[in-house]
């Protein structure tokens, strides 16, 4: 059988920046989403003549044939129906052999969101049937490339790619690929957690390597990925202040199962979630569950407020104006919330995803269902 010589399109992005992945709303693109779209167009255009008119390439290879860089490039200057017309025709691939598939699962996603923005350049109407269209598009991308179905063996061949990939690019990477392998890396921890730690750590040394300071900047964010995506199976460690000033004492929880929930009160997604915790917490605390917050505001005012507001019985760290430098987030690695991870009696790490149903899961697991009155 002949070796692979790997393959390459060079990557047309990723997803959104990961300070925005973190917080923002699928609804509340709008202004800041092309706004932010519109500073990276700008900056791309002030790199040097070489780099902006590099075309993609493509490796030809003798074993499968890859897709052209073409299938994930949006119509330069389309009008927004022929932009719908070309993401439909990718959504709807579905990649003929192994090495298709994988093309589609790195690269697809991005060029559905740049599809998306290319639209909102074009049309400033939130009312307009076509920025409305734009919209639903937008938010179809953030909902690609999970990586649900794949195996440890796919995942493999993904890192493989990825890291070809980069090597090539080498110190002229962009922004487009730190995001990629950032992207890649979440994917790879869906399905295996140690092959994302050597994932994230390979691709954040690739991206060190970079001239481009904010490539840099992704390095350290994959690093910090690493350190989380191995807490699986690991011990966890909680030190620092509650939100009322008091030392906190992590050994008060041992024999406990215990959700430690990285949050904030602005955080739209974390509000969201907060009835499916309190359900949670009524129907379990007596079979010993706990939960520890671990507020990532500002305001300390603010944050009482809400407490007070929602009732919340189980106890929060803060520090004062920390906000995503909160010591325990820095030590975990923790770049987007909600961030719910779920520790056993023993202390030890059992999901770094433990939200929605999920939850409710791991708990009738773990301590038994609860008894019905």
């Amino acid at each position: 059988m002949a070796k692979w010589k790997m393959q390459m399109v060079v990557a047309v992005g990723g997803m959104l920046a990961l300070g925005v992945a973190a917080v923002a709303q699928a609804e509340n693109v709008n202004k800041k989403a092309i706004a932010a779209e519109e500073v990276k167009t700008k900056a791309a255009k002030a790199e040097p003549k070489k780099a902006s008119k590099a075309k993609p390439e493509v490796v030809e290879t003798e074993g499968e044939k890859g897709l052209p860089a073409s299938t994930f490039t949006p119509p330069a200057d389309g009008s927004p129906k022929e932009v719908f017309a070309y993401a439909d025709k990718l959504l709807a691939m579905k990649g003929k052999t192994d090495l298709e598939r994988l093309q589609l699962r790195v690269h697809r996603a991005d060029a559905i969101r740049k599809a998306a923005m290319q639209v909102f350049r074009k049309v400033r109407d939130r009312n307009h049937k076509d920025y409305k269209a734009a919209m639903a598009l937008y938010t179809k991308s953030r909902g690609l490339g999970s990586g649900k179905g794949l195996t440890t063996k796919d995942v493999e061949a993904e890192m493989k790619y990825v890291m070809a990939l980069l090597e090539k690019k080498g110190e002229n990477m962009t922004s487009n690929e730190a995001m990629m392998a950032y992207s890649s890396g979440k994917r790879i921890e869906n399905i295996d957690g140690k092959l994302a730690v050597k994932a994230y750590e390979s691709y954040a040394k690739a991206l060190g390597k970079a001239k481009n300071p904010r490539v840099k900047m992704y390095a350290q964010r994959l690093k910090s990925a690493a350190v989380k995506a191995g807490l699986l199976g690991g011990k966890m460690e909680l030190t620092g202040k509650t939100v009322d000033g008091k030392d906190f004492d992590w050994s008060k929880y041992r024999g406990k199962v215990v959700l430690v929930d990285f949050w904030a009160t602005w955080c739209g997604p974390c509000i969201r979630e907060h009835p499916n915790i309190k359900k949670n917490y009524a129907k379990y605390k007596d079979k010993g569950f706990a939960i520890v917050g671990i507020s990532l505001d500002r305001n300390r005012a603010k944050l009482e407020g809400f407490i007070k507001k929602h009732k919340m019985e189980w106890v929060n760290l803060f520090e004062d104006g920390a906000g995503w430098k909160h010591p325990m987030a820095v030590k975990y690695g923790v770049r987007s919330i909600p961030s719910m991870i779920l520790v056993d009696k023993e202390g030890k790490v059992v999901s770094l995803s433990a939200r929605g149903p999920t939850l409710g899961r791991l708990l009738d697991k773990m301590l038994g269902k609860p008894k019905v009155d």
